[in-house]
């Protein structure tokens, strides 16, 4: 089974790319967006849903794997075709497909050519759980990129602070403290300023 490939736009159609991986040429159906973005002789990597049909290979590509997997829910539903999943993804992105589904705002997926009354209040009924879950997921990943990319910022100023001579738990403490206050609006040049500057007032009150 292919799930990615990358490779060479040769060609852009109305519904569809032909990507160039190492000589090979893939014929993958996108979505709107992906097709309004690629250019021939650019470089594209897509996530990538294979369908095996008795007669058939169909590709679907998408720049990130979320899409993929919402993409993979809108199929799941009964007269969702590939065709009406890749309509609906071209008018709506996915976080907002998500919220439909959660908040039961199916009417909003009428907009979509095809998409009658019966088959939005299906695709929300059918998919309310799956989207909920995939929303919470998505949710806890966002934090942890939060929460890990903190840990860097944390990480790089008590370096720069012992090198300047602090000793590593003085650093910590007013390192973390002035991400604390400063951390949402300041890059870590400013914040290492601020910590040292702190530092600083510190030891002149205590000499």
């Amino acid at each position: 089974m292919i799930s990615w490939l990358s490779g060479v736009v040769l060609l852009v159609s109305e519904d569809s790319i032909v990507l160039n991986v190492s000589n090979v040429g893939y014929l993958i159906y996108c979505p709107s967006a992906v097709l309004s973005s690629a250019q021939h002789g650019t470089k594209l990597e897509l996530w990538i849903d294979m369908e095996i049909k008795q007669d058939d290979h169909i590709l679907t590509g998408f720049v990130d794997i979320e899409s993929r997997t919402c993409y993979r829910m809108l199929k799941s539903v009964q007269g969702v075709g590939t065709k009406l999943a890749l309509a609906i993804m071209g008018h709506y992105s996915c976080p907002d497909i998500l919220s439909f589904i959660v908040n039961k705002e199916y009417v909003k997926l009428q907009a979509v050519s095809g998409v009658g009354a019966k088959i939005a209040e299906r695709i929300a009924n059918e998919l309310h759980k799956k989207a909920q879950l995939m929303v919470r997921e998505c949710q806890s990943a966002q934090m942890s990129m939060v929460h890990s990319q903190a840990s860097n910022v944390l990480s790089d100023i008590i370096s720069a602070l012992v090198i300047l001579g602090f000793n590593r738990a003085e650093a910590s403490m007013a390192a973390q403290k002035m991400i604390d206050e400063h951390g949402e609006k300041l890059g870590i040049s400013e914040l290492i300023r601020h910590t040292l500057a702190y530092l600083t007032r510190l030891k002149n009150i205590n000499t």
